[in-house]
């Protein structure tokens, strides 16, 4: 037990610790705030994160133009087999690697190519049930304007032949 001063009640202290802690709470904020202000702190912490969302951000765009490449090159490779298996070609062109051709020059990709193949049931030169299949690539950079890393990107697509074809097989660079 604490000894209480000659002259003072237990209950004097307790009115004196009330009035110690009233008086610090009157006392200024500044005087409590802690050592270090905290100040400018979210600054720092978006400037910390900034970059990381940023690189988050690119490789998403970049992911989602390579994916639309991809779609895009199996339309293309769509479009070619089905206007080979019927064997008419709008525009003049006389196969489905003419037909295809300036459609890719279009894109701004590297290393374009177009593939036309026959799957013949029986030897010799195809005919109507034969497969025709069309497989059309490119390369994609990863960072326009520099000579880096590409991606390759290839995709096909096969029909029958509704006709003996007029064009042959081959491969085509655009």
């Amino acid at each position: 037990m604490r000894a209480v001063e000659c002259g003072r009640g237990p209950e004097q202290s307790v009115t004196e610790a009330r009035g110690e802690v009233s008086r610090l709470r009157r006392a200024s904020p500044r005087a409590l705030a802690p050592v270090r202000d905290e100040a400018g702190q979210s600054v720092v912490e978006f400037a910390m994160v900034l970059p990381l969302v940023a690189a988050l951000v690119v490789v998403l765009l970049q992911f989602g133009k390579v994916i639309y490449s991809y779609i895009d090159l199996t339309h293309l490779a769509n479009e070619g087999a089905r206007y080979g298996a019927v064997n008419k070609f709008p525009g003049g062109s006389t196969s489905p690697s003419a037909y295809l051709c300036p459609k890719l020059s279009d894109s701004g990709m590297t290393g374009k190519k177009v593939v036309v193949a026959f799957t013949a049931v029986s030897p010799g030169s195809p005919t109507a049930g034969d497969a025709v299949t069309v497989t059309v690539s490119e390369s994609y950079k990863l960072i326009p304007f520099f000579s880096g890393a590409t991606i390759p990107i290839s995709t096909g697509a096969s029909m029958r032949l509704e006709q003996p074809p007029t064009y042959s097989a081959g491969t085509a660079s655009c």
